[in-house]
């Protein structure tokens, strides 16, 4: 019953002192993110990574320089494979991510027990998948309340100088957000 949303941090619309930034993070979480959390059903957890594994992201950064090099006849691979070795030696990998919950107490419980009424009733016409996943296991009202959660989330950080996209199915269906909470674990 619970949803979950991941939003990645990008980084900061501005450059910011150290005191700027603790006092916009201190506005978002104070006003505009602390009255939410008192509510029953809704959470937030941060998780922040750091590695020094980067070869994947040098690599992508350094393709199309190597592409270049080769269209255009340039003799250029000493040098680009020597700025490749100090950025790999250099480089840290840094992700942060947000995970906004929301929990079925969330939502009022006549509108949740009319919505797993529902579910039950629309089950009961399809015919028995003991190892299935349900297709009815959504709740409309949890899935109402969370999305208002996460764009008063998003607003709130973005307002704070915060950006942030939401993760979520790409274009072939594939889910990055499901993998990047895999690495995580």
């Amino acid at each position: 019953g619970s949803e979950c949303t991941i939003l990645e941090v990008q980084g900061m619309r501005d450059i910011l002192s150290t005191d700027e930034a603790t006092t916009a993070l201190r506005d978002f979480f104070g006003n505009e993110i602390g009255p939410l959390l008192k509510k029953n059903g809704h959470f937030i957890s941060v998780s922040h990574e750091t590695s020094g594994n980067t070869l994947q992201q040098v690599e992508r950064l350094f393709r199309p320089i190597r592409d270049a090099a080769k269209i255009k006849e340039l003799s250029a691979e000493v040098l680009v494979n020597e700025a490749f070795e100090l950025t790999l030696k250099r480089a840290r990998y840094s992700k942060t991510l947000v995970a906004c919950w929301t929990k079925p107490d969330a939502v009022l419980k006549g509108d949740l027990k009319e919505a797993r009424s529902d579910n039950k009733k629309a089950r009961s016409d399809l015919p028995p998948a003991v190892k299935a996943m349900q297709p009815f296991s959504r709740l409309e009202p949890i899935s109402a309340e969370h999305g208002a959660f996460v764009g008063r989330v998003a607003s709130a950080l973005d307002a704070s100088g915060v950006q942030v996209i939401e993760l979520g199915p790409d274009e072939d269906g594939h889910r990055p957000d499901l993998a990047e909470v895999r690495k995580g674990l």
